[in-house]
C-alpha cells in the first residue's frame, strides 16, 4: 500500500508537462497579477479512489484548464487557443514517474467539461479532464 501523502498527482501532471515544454502552469490557483497571456490550471476534480483492496492502485480525475487572453476587441483567439490545446493532442495516454510513484495519464476528451468565457475575466477557458491511474 503507498503512502496516500506521498500521492500528489497535481503536481506529478505539472511536471510531466514541463518535462514535454509545456509552461505556464498553476497548480494552486490563479495569481492575481503577471497573469501569462497563455496558462494553464491544474486542480484534483473529485477523490483519489482506490482501485485495489490492498491500496496498491489508485485512480483520480485532473481538471486541466487552458486559458487564452481574448483579442483587444473581446473575441476568442481560436488560433493560440488551437496551438494550446493540440499540445495535449501529442502526449496522451502517458507514462510517468514522479518522486517514484508511477502516474499514467490518458484524457477524457469525451468529457469536455467547459470552453467559453467567463471562468477569468479576459480570458477563453477549455477545461479537459485527466483520468490518472497511480501505482
Amino acid at each position: 500500500m503507498m503512502n496516500i501523502s506521498e500521492v500528489i498527482p497535481e503536481l506529478a501532471f505539472k511536471s510531466f508537462l514541463e518535462d514535454n515544454d509545456i509552461t505556464g502552469i498553476y497548480h494552486a490557483g490563479i495569481p492575481t497579477s503577471g497573469v501569462l497571456s497563455e496558462f494553464i490550471t491544474i486542480s484534483l476534480n473529485g477523490n483519489i479512489n482506490s482501485q485495489s483492496e490492498d491500496g496498491s492502485i489508485l485512480q483520480c480525475t485532473l481538471m486541466v484548464g487552458a486559458y487564452v487572453k481574448l483579442l483587444t476587441n473581446g473575441t476568442v483567439n481560436f488560433v493560440k487557443e488551437k496551438i494550446v490545446m493540440s499540445k495535449f493532442s501529442e502526449l496522451f495516454p502517458a507514462e510517468y514517474t514522479y518522486e517514484g510513484i508511477t502516474y499514467t495519464f490518458r484524457p477524457d476528451l469525451r468529457n469536455l467539461v467547459y470552453s467559453g468565457r467567463n471562468l477569468y475575466s479576459g480570458y477563453s477557458t477549455k477545461a479537459l479532464n485527466i483520468q490518472v491511474t497511480i501505482n
